[in-house]
């Protein structure tokens, strides 16, 4: 009897060399499609962060447009010691009841019943591309003597001399370190005039190194203008523009 082929008419054959062609298509769809994916997913954030930044500019111009001034950037006790940050003056103005209602302003942010409330308000004060502990913030002010953020006196629209418009009230900086409701910013007279992304650079010499604003997102970082705009800063921005953009009056001429 003739012996039978071991292949059977008609069936399909799957060999090695086949299954290696359709592992090879599907990392090669997976490499299109994955870069896709992670731009939505960047897109989404950057949105979510700008959103966070117009709300804090509502809340901003809410509180001024009440008290014809913008927070103190550090509210002092009795010993001129910072006990309360802006960024809980101006739940009130944000549609934030629980934390206007609840937040004691005369005891210290992190007094007992104060830290109850933590947890409320890092849906505005943190960006969603942060690795930080979600109680920190990843939005501060600079403070300091001609800045919108004057500690210990407070700033008023009509100061601006270079207009609302051109003058940041808030900005990224990630992995601040600091907690939402925590009295502490950025100096201006200690801070770097650079922009770092994806994250803050960090000096060798650890927590003594200067400080600057930085971001999650790729290419620079996102701010909050007085007259309520959000954009984004290239980390290519100058020291000098951006220097001028935390300060709220015009350089005086040094002619006669």
């Amino acid at each position: 009897m003739d012996n039978l082929s071991s292949a059977t008419p008609g069936a399909p054959q799957f060999t090695l060399r086949g299954m290696f062609v359709l592992i090879a298509v599907i990392a090669l769809l997976l490499g299109l499609l994955l870069p896709a994916l992670n731009a939505a997913r960047e897109a989404a954030r950057q949105t979510q962060c700008q959103n966070n930044l117009k709300q804090i500019g509502l809340g901003m111009r809410n509180y001024h447009d009440t008290f014809k001034a913008l927070p103190l950037a550090h509210t002092p006790d009795d010993q001129m010691q910072p006990r309360s940050s802006w960024r809980v003056a101006i739940p009130c103005f944000m549609e934030s009841t629980i934390v206007c209602d609840a937040y004691r302003q005369y005891e210290p942010w992190n007094s007992p019943k104060n830290s109850q409330l933590s947890a409320y308000g890092t849906h505005w004060y943190q960006c969603p591309g942060e690795t930080a502990p979600r109680l920190n913030t990843s939005y501060v002010a600079v403070t300091g003597i001609g800045t919108a953020w004057p500690a210990p006196n407070v700033a008023r629209f009509k100061e601006f001399t270079k207009g609302v418009s051109n003058v940041i009230l808030v900005a990224e900086m990630n992995e601040s370190g600091i907690h939402w409701m925590e009295p502490r910013d950025l100096q201006f007279d200690q801070m770097e005039f650079k922009i770092y992304a994806p994250s803050r650079l960090r000096s060798s010499s650890g927590r003594g190194s200067r400080q600057a604003l930085s971001s999650a997102h790729p290419g620079g970082a996102q701010v909050l203008f007085a007259d309520g705009a959000v954009d984004s800063l290239s980390v290519e921005t100058s020291e000098d523009m951006l220097r001028e953009m935390v300060l709220i009056g015009k350089k005086e001429s040094s002619g006669e």
